[in-house]
């Protein structure tokens, strides 16, 4: 998958060649200033047959190339019979944006922290709840083919302090600029030990 997401961004730098017409200077479009919130969905879980539904966010801050957030979300499982099952994670994260071609793509290396845990109310069993840290350095892609429109992808090493097991994490997705200042993204989850694992689709508010 890291190899095809590389292919990708390389058919798009080369075809973009003839399709820019200006530097890209949206207030929504490769503008990394904004907070948003939206819908998440997590698909069968740890390959356990429990998917789950919740709210997500994320704040972003870029100053000079240097890029700071923070995302996270909450998520009510379902298929869980009579027990009560939700999940959160938050995550901040540090990066640099690279802007080449006018502006037109992007890349981020970045490095990120994650807090999650699990908290479950059975009425057999009773009451727990757990937490972990992870760490995901990795690097964002972004192809911006005018001021309304991206594709963009990421690759992350993810590796659990707790567990002590590591993965390999993708996105995939696009931004529309709905409004001058306000974004559509929507995003889907990959992990290479369990292929799909969910999709995000959030309102960005850009300032």
């Amino acid at each position: 998958m890291r190899n095809g997401l590389i292919a990708i961004t390389t058919a798009l730098s080369v075809l973009g060649g003839g399709l820019m017409a200006a530097e890209i200077d949206s207030p929504v479009i490769h503008n990394y200033n904004y907070f948003a919130a939206g819908y998440g969905f997590l698909s069968d879980i740890a390959d356990s047959d429990i998917d789950a539904h919740g709210v997500v966010g994320d704040f972003s801050f870029e100053e000079g190339g240097l890029l700071i957030g923070v995302d996270g979300g909450y998520f009510w499982a379902t298929d869980t019979g009579d027990a009560d099952v939700n999940l959160w994670n938050v995550k901040p994260r540090l990066g640099y944006v690279a802007r080449l071609m006018e502006n037109h793509l992007n890349i981020i290396p970045n490095v990120a922290g994650e807090w999650s845990g699990i908290e479950v109310d059975d009425p057999l069993f009773g009451s727990g709840s757990d937490d972990t840290w992870s760490i995901f350095p990795g690097v964002g892609l972004s192809y911006a083919f005018n001021n309304r429109i991206a594709l963009n992808g990421s690759y992350a090493w993810g590796y659990n302090f707790d567990s002590e097991e590591d993965d390999h994490f993708f996105t995939a997705g696009g931004k529309f600029a709905v409004f001058e200042r306000v974004g559509l993204a929507v995003n889907g989850l990959f992990r290479q030990d369990f292929g799909f694992t969910g999709i995000t689709a959030t309102v960005e508010f850009h300032y």
